[in-house]
């Protein structure tokens, strides 16, 4: 996507389908795997973790937690994502029209 991003901001209107293409794309994707963890993971961990299991994966994802990497990452992709609305044209975001 960023290297899509890249070409449409270098290249202008004439990259912005390719862009939209990666971006449907990638949202197509993210929800099938949404999709699939609420469908099957999730209920299927609800009914064979026990309070104890759960108790054990919230420690044990705290302490692996890197304390800078999220605010790192909330900064990145909001960067990401206001450079994409400056950028995209409506509907999409506030840049040109096209056309």
């Amino acid at each position: 996507m960023e290297q899509c991003l890249i070409r449409y901001e270098e290249g202008g209107e004439k990259e912005f389908p390719e862009f939209a293409r990666e971006i449907d794309r990638f949202v197509e994707g993210y929800w099938e795997h949404m999709r699939k963890e609420e469908e099957h993971v999730f209920p299927l961990a609800q009914r064979l973790f026990t309070p104890g299991d759960w108790d054990a994966i919230d420690r044990a994802f705290k302490a692996n937690a890197d304390p800078l990497a999220d605010d790192r990452n909330e900064r990145d992709f909001r960067k990401l994502f206001s450079r994409i609305v400056s950028l995209a044209p409506p509907p999409i975001g506030v840049g040109p029209s096209a056309g």
